[in-house]
């Protein structure tokens, strides 16, 4: 089992190790000849196989020990050994087993770590051949390598020197030995080409080596197939019969140049030569027109201008060890979750494409730690084709954490002839539970010190216990103290450690550092005997790899660092918004909240939406380090500095393109997404250490550069000092500004040589030299003593993102982006076939009367959304800010056309919800069944994702609908009408609406009666559904915040008694300000007493009741998990909760700082039931909540609480909210890839997604929609086992010539056997063309005209100025005015319309003014300019300055 080993070794030891095979046996385990090739190429690393008796005999231990093998069978299997020996650029030595030691020492004298290859040549069968190798002076210890048997060579030394195999020994030669088939030269190091002239017909290799600084990193490369360009690295072999692209790293010279890069035939002479540009920094990209259909090498010359010789060449030559290959086939592997829970099945997708023949493709699957595997044997592919597979992997219950397994997927074509695959490396963790650490409790202190410390001892006795749910005390340690320390177990308490300390008094300080079992728990107990007891134990908890940590603490976490960042920028909009219309703007008191910036902003009763939105945001940031905590790129770590820059200016085209198209949804997860990276550059990196005092804005800008970054091989830490860390970045990464960050593994031994790591809990890099870290998440972090800096540094660069973001959307825009705006949106979805005309003109009427009502007040409508339908045609959505053109778009509506009845009324507001912004109120209109019934599912669960209220407006329902073709007369069957009714109806209850049924005249007053409520600050009391009806009580709580209290009944024959507090019986009486009935549905407008409400319904049909009221007291929630990932935590559920379990639920109160919530409740939406719950306040308005179970029913959110805000003595303070949205819990879980939401037009792309089911198996129904109707391919159904899961893609493209910034909402469900439970996932995607242009607008100033006098009433100043966008700019998109209050003027330049010119003009006593300029893709330019000076650019110190002042306000 030879290969068996190797396959471990190769696994487990670090990259580019030197690994020795010894064995004087043929391999049992050929069929792991491929991974080990695969593991070779992937690791860089060196294979010497160490061959003993090989052509002998070899004695069985067993009872036939007489047998022997055949020599021809052992000569023949040994060139397995020499193949693999030759692609790893080792040697296959073989000798007897006396002359084994000789061979070793021989070969491990060269283990340097700045060994360097200068060539290497393998040829099997012989020949003669010359060779030539260029020798520099940076070269030590030249020496030569030659297996084979019967090998002669010559050598011609650079001085024209001979020297030949038959007299070994010479002036060229320090010293020679030969052993078995391995001779060896150690030549005197002569600058110059030396040439070799080999002579054989027995295969042979040559292999020469010296010790210099000067070698090369290299990695193939491709174009990204992301939309914005550059390159990525291709982590397995190369694509076979086109061209190639390298990137080339030279190391170890600042002066050295590379002029040569060639692919070499590894046996053989032929060669690719290549072009090449250098990129600055050693780095150079090299084109290849082919790549060789053979095994090769890449052999790097250049010239070292470190010359000092005048008569020595500069050439010096590098060649890799490790042979390469190319392949049409390509394997690829999701490797953004690489944790293995023991004992818990784990499903590995992967995916094989072929750009050569299509056919049968075997699969092999393998790993080290002979984990049972199971996986498709094949796959068939079309030529040029695709399919996807999954290896399922488990790890057994008792693997250790920490295991680090190495899977290995391998696809090779018909025949074997050609191959590729993929390497994950996946680490088992078991769930760490204990955060807790040791806890040391002081038995006895004894100490009577004197002056003469000398003369005096004094100790101590400690118990330390790791409490009752720990994991044990794993050590106890002396950090500072020079006495001794003796550590022993409790008698009678095995969980118990005891420590005495006895020492001198003249060292009177001690610490003892505790640490439990998990290794990341440590308690620190300091004592002084000189200043008494003093004791101090405090937690040493990191958060990990979480920058700046994701829950609450005295440390700044990565949730306060974005919403001061957001509250300080909008408050800077809102102030420019106000002082651009001419209004006075009055800052909030610090610290700024939600609702005092939506207060000053004038948009108090929007609170609610703005802080969901800052909500929204945060979430997506946090998530990043609960769901992909293991992703260098997405944390900065592991020096992946430019890969993390990468995905924040990615993202930041995505959010301007999506709030191009008003798609704020998108915008705002995407901005949550790329501040996590941007704030951890400041936590993990040394920007600064390195002495830094503003934000690195090259991160935002996609063309600049990151820094000057540590080369891959250069060291740039020392061990911390014990725990001390504050000086363990090298003095020359710190006086060079060299940039790097820390490494981040469960896998000590993945961090290169002498880097830093990040340290803290789980880093296992941390623990190998050089050891401690640099992160700076918190106060106690390995650098928390620059915490602060980091995370002020964090809040002005995400300030200044954000200030980008606002310079391409508009102030206007960014505001409606962060759901800062003052009315509700007004949403019409809309039937425009023929028997529509009299609804149609009702919805125009009812348009101008809310319009003109709201115009200019608090309730003015943000935004107007319209959605027509018919059939088989809806859409397309139209969207305005402006009530004159939504006014414009209502009037083209015209009734037509028809068909058959149904229409498609699902497909119209599947668009409309996911059109308009979340908590908006939409209205259908329609007087006909659904078409498209099968989207019930796909609404309900974008209802329950966006939280939208839908109203039902539907005429005629239970009488006759006219139709406009040839068959007008065509009646339809009342009871069909009203089964397909019911369909509306339970849409409506699930989004907490109401389905209005009237007929066609009296339509007109039931839309007035609805739009009425309309206001943003809207909350629901109660809301309840009984089908079928009966007679029931219901109470509701109303507090002294809430006005205009409101009932809602619909249902026929609904009778109905209300009690108002203190029991008054109310009919029409005193407390009814007015009632009004119309259809099914009657309206009760109330006069708001505080204080505890009863109404009794009494009904036989099926009725629904709705208490609303406008209050600026509401709650949001989110049901949350504990995270699955190895830190703990809490993550967002993202679709429907766990059925058959407890569950937890995420509450933040909002609208008052000293309102509290008492009571959490789970209510059932058809019946009376209800689970209560325990909670948890965490401060700041937020609640963890706690249920044993989830209702089996859907079910709504009942918060009740106290208002302590109370000014009546009478009043009880006690408030009650409800959510509208009706939910449900789910035995399945539909979970989708979201790390990338970006679609090219144009351009397939696949949707990796899952299912998972907690109940029985079978066949499951999948079925995928989206809003814009592109065409989706996914599987129709999977079978699941009992408990278990599959995976599955969805195709989709988008059309060529969509829109950039158009964003498709893709919902994925999945149906149970039994078609009576559900789940879904909903994916944004953003359409979005390859970005190219990363350069903002150009600001040439023309003319300034300025004469200002001291009277500044009488005069006026104007300036011209001149806006370009280069020559290869998308083009100015426009400019507006962001501060000043004169008169501008924009027009396009006679003749060149790719130039925008902009006059102004202003009285002197407005004497300043900001300019945006702002491009086709987002790019931004502040142009500052005053009637006495001019800047171009905005100064971002400023921003810093208001930053940090309100940080420190705020602190």
């Amino acid at each position: 089992m030879s290969l068996s080993g190797l396959q471990l070794a190769l696994t487990g030891a670090p990259p580019n190790t030197d690994i020795y095979v010894f064995t004087d046996a043929t391999a049992k385990d050929e069929h792991l000849r491929n991974p080990v090739f695969a593991l070779i190429e992937q690791t860089k690393s060196v294979v010497h196989f160490m061959l003993t008796n090989l052509f002998g005999s070899r004695r069985r231990r067993q009872a036939d020990d007489n047998q022997q093998q055949g020599v021809r069978m052992a000569r023949a299997d040994t060139q397995l050994y020499k193949d693999l020996a030759q692609a790893s650029g080792g040697h296959a030595v073989e000798v007897s087993k006396g002359q084994l030691l000789k061979a070793i020492n021989i070969l491990t004298e060269s283990t340097s770590s700045s060994l360097i290859v200068l060539l290497q040549a393998a040829r099997n069968p012989g020949k003669a051949e010359n060779f030539t190798v260029a020798v520099d002076e940076s070269v030590r210890n030249l020496t030569v390598y030659i297996t084979g048997a019967s090998v002669d060579f010559t050598l011609v030394s650079p001085s024209g020197v001979i020297q030949n195999s038959v007299s070994r020994t010479g002036s060229l030669t320090v010293s020679s030995q030969s052993v078995g088939n391995l001779q060896t030269l150690q030549l005197q190091t002569q600058p110059g080409v030396w040439e070799i002239q080999m002579k054989s017909t027995n295969p042979y290799s040559l292999k020469v080596i010296g010790e210099s600084s000067i070698d090369f990193l290299f990695n193939f490369i491709k174009e990204s197939n992301s939309v914005f360009g550059e390159f990525s690295l291709i982590e397995n072999r190369p694509t076979a019969g086109g061209n190639a692209s390298l990137l080339v790293t030279l190391i170890g010279s600042e002066v050295a140049t590379v002029t040569e890069v060639t692919l070499v035939e590894s046996a053989g002479s032929g060669q690719v030569n290549s072009t090449m540009k250098a990129l600055g920094g050693g780095e150079y990209v090299v084109h290849f027109d082919k790549i060789p259909s053979f095994e090769f090498v890449v052999l790097v010359k250049g010239q070292n201008n470190n010359s000092i010789s005048r008569t020595s060449s500069v050439i010096f030559q590098r060649q890799s060890t490790t042979s390469l290959r190319a392949s049409a086939l390509n394997v690829a592997i999701d490797e953004s979750d690489t944790v293995l829970e023991p004992g818990t099945p784990r499903s590995v997708t992967f995916s094989v494409m072929t750009s050569g023949e299509g056919g049968s493709v075997t699969i092999q699957a393998t790993n080290e730690k002979s984990f049972t595997l199971h996986y498709p044997p094949n796959l068939t592919l079309d030529a040029g084709g695709s399919a996807n597979g999954s290896v399922n992997i488990t790890a057994p219950p008792n693997t250790p954490s920490g295991t680090s397994v190495t899977l290995t997927i391998e696809a090779a074509a018909t025949g074997g002839a050609d191959s590729n695959y993929v390497v994950l490396r996946l680490t088992v963790l078991s769930k760490v539970t204990d955060f807790t650490p040791p806890v040391c409790k002081l038995l006895s202190l004894q100490s009577n010190c004197s002056a003469n410390c000398s003369q005096s001892m004094w100790e101590l006795s400690v118990a330390v216990t790791d409490e009752v749910n720990g994991t044990g005390v794993s050590r106890v340690s002396l950090r500072e103290g020079s006495g001794a320390l003796n550590i022993s177990m409790a008698a009678d308490n095995e969980t118990a450690t005891l420590v005495s300390y006895v020492a001198s008094c003249c060292s009177p300080d001690v610490q003892l550092v505790a640490v439990d079992q998990k290794h990341y728990d440590q308690d620190i107990l300091q004592i002084s005997v000189m200043s008494g007891l003093a004791v101090l134990c405090f937690l040493l908890l990191e958060s990990g790899v979480c920058g700046f940590g994701i829950l609450s603490g005295e440390s700044l976490t990565h949730q306060v660092i974005t919403e001061r960042a957001i509250l300080n920028i909008t408050v800077q909009v809102c102030r420019s918004l106000a002082l651009s219309e001419g209004r006075d703007f009055s800052f909030p008191p610090q610290p700024f909240t939600g609702s005092s910036v939506a207060a000053a902003c004038g948009a108090s009763k929007s609170s609610k939406s703005f802080i969901e939105t800052i909500q929204h945001i945060k979430t997506k940031n946090w998530q990043t380090d609960i769901r992909y905590v293991l992703s260098a790129r997405r944390h900065c770590d592991n020096e992946q500095l430019i890969e993390g820059k990468k995905l924040i200016t990615d993202g930041l085209s995505v959010i301007k393109a999506s709030n191009n198209q008003q798609n704020f949804v998108s915008a705002t997860s995407s901005l949550g997404r790329i501040l996590h990276t941007l704030q951890d550059f400041y936590s993990h990196s040394n920007w600064v250490e390195i002495g830094n005092k503003f934000p690195n804005n090259n991160l935002i800008r996609g063309n600049a550069p990151v820094g000057n970054i540590a080369a891959k091989t250069r060291a740039t830490c020392r061990s911390c000092n014990g725990d001390d860390c504050r000086n363990n970045i090298l003095k020359d990464i710190l006086d060079n500004k060299i940039l790097t960050s820390g490494y981040f593994s469960l896998n000590p031994f993945s961090k290169p040589s002498g880097k830093c790591s990040h340290g803290g809990l789980p880093d296992s890099t941390s623990l190998m030299d050089p050891k401690g870290g640099i992160n700076k998440d918190t106060l106690k972090s390995s650098h928390g003593h620059l915490h602060q800096q980091a995370a002020n540094m964090a809040i002005a660069a995400t300030s200044e993102l954000l200030e980008d973001v606002r310079g391409a959307a508009g102030d206007k825009k960014f505001l409606e982006m962060m759901g800062l705006f003052k009315g509700k949106p007004l949403c019409f979805v809309v039937d425009t076939t023929g028997s529509m005309g009299g609804d149609i003109a009702a919805v125009k009427a009812v348009t101008a009367s809310i319009i003109d009502s709201k115009l200019g007040t608090q309730d003015e409508p943000s935004v107007y959304i319209l959605v027509p339908f018919s059939d088989p045609d809806f859409g397309p959505l139209k969207r305005t800010t402006d009530p004159e053109v939504f006014k414009t778009y209502i009037n083209s509506l015209s009734a037509s056309g028809g068909g058959d009845i149904p229409e498609m009324s699902l497909s119209g507001l599947q668009l409309a919800l996911t059109g308009a912004p979340f908590n908006s109120e939409i209205f259908v209109f329609t007087d006909a069944p659904a078409k498209d019934k099968n989207l019930k599912n796909t609404l309900i669960a974008l209802t329950e994702q966006t939280k939208s209220v839908v109203n039902f407006m539907i005429t005629n329902v239970l009488g006759f609908r006219h139709q406009s073709p040839a068959d007008g007369s065509q009646q339809q069957n009342p009871q069909m009408v009203r089964l397909d009714g019911q369909l509306y109806r339970d849409l409506a209850q699930a989004a907490g609406g109401q389905a209005v049924e009237v007929s066609k005249s009296q339509l007109l007053e039931a839309i007035n009666i609805l739009t009425e409520s309309t206001s943003s600050s809207l909350v629901t009391l109660l809301q309840v559904t009984r089908s079928p009806g009966k007679a029931e009580h219901f109470t509701f709580s109303v507090d002294e915040s809430v006005r205009n209290l409101t009932i809602y009944i619909t249902g026929r024959y609904v009778d109905f008694t209300l009690r108002g507090p203190p029991d008054e019986v109310p009919t029409t009486g005193s407390s009814i300000l007015s009632s009004q009935t119309v259809g099914n549905l009657q309206t009760l407008k109330l006069l708001t007493l505080v204080g505890v409400w009863k109404i009794t319904i009494v009904s036989e049909t099926a009725y629904s009741l709705k208490v609303v009221g406008e209050s600026p007291i509401d709650f949001l929630f989110d049901f949350i998990e504990e995270s699955e990932g190895p830190f703990g935590g809490f993550d967002v559920i993202d679709n429907r909760p766990t059925a058959g379990g407890n569950a937890s639920l995420l509450v933040t109160l909002i609208g008052s700082e000293i309102a509290t919530v008492t009571e959490v409740t789970l209510v059932e939406s058809v019946g009376s039931r209800q689970v209560d719950s325990t909670m948890e306040a965490l401060g700041g308005g937020e609640y963890v909540v706690h249920f044993d179970r989830i209702p089996s029913v859907e079910f709504v959110v009942l918060v009740k609480g106290q208002n302590t805000n109370s000014i009546s003595k009478a009043s009880s303070g006690i408030f009650q909210r409800q959510s509208t949205t009706s939910l449900r819990a789910s035995a399945l879980n539909v979970a989708v890839d979201e790390s990338d939401t970006v679609l090219e037009p144009g351009t397939p792309r696949s949707v990796s997604f899952s299912v998972m089911t907690t109940g029985e198996g079978g066949s499951f129904t999948i079925q995928a929609t989206n809003d814009q109707g592109f065409a989706l391919y996914y599987p129709a159904s999977f079978f699941l086992d009992a408990g278990g899961s599959a995976n599955g893609t969805v195709n989709i493209t988008a059309p060529p010539n969509t829109p950039s910034g158009t964003v498709i909402t893709l919902t994925i469900e999945a149906v149970a056997p039994s078609g009576a439970d559900s789940d879904y996932a909903v994916l944004h995607l953003t359409v979005l063309p390859k970005v190219t242009d990363f350069t903002p607008p150009v600001c040439k100033l023309l003319s300034l005209n300025s004469d200002c006098p001291k009277n500044c009433k009488q005069s006026m100043w104007d300036l011209s100025v001149q806006v370009t966008d280069g020559v290869n700019g998308t083009g100015v998109d426009r400019v507006s005015l962001r501060e000043g209050s004169g008169a501008l003027n924009i027009s396009m330049a006679a003749g060149n319309e790719n130039v925008t010119l902009v006059s102004y003009v202003a009285s002197c006593c407005s004497p300043d003014v900001q300019l945006v300029a702002v491009d086709q893709v987002g790019n931004v330019e502040i142009c500052r300019y005053s009637g006495a000076s001019w800047s171009s650019r905005i100064d971002y110190s400023i921003l810093l300055c208001f930053t940090l002042l309100s940080l420190f306000s705020s602190a």
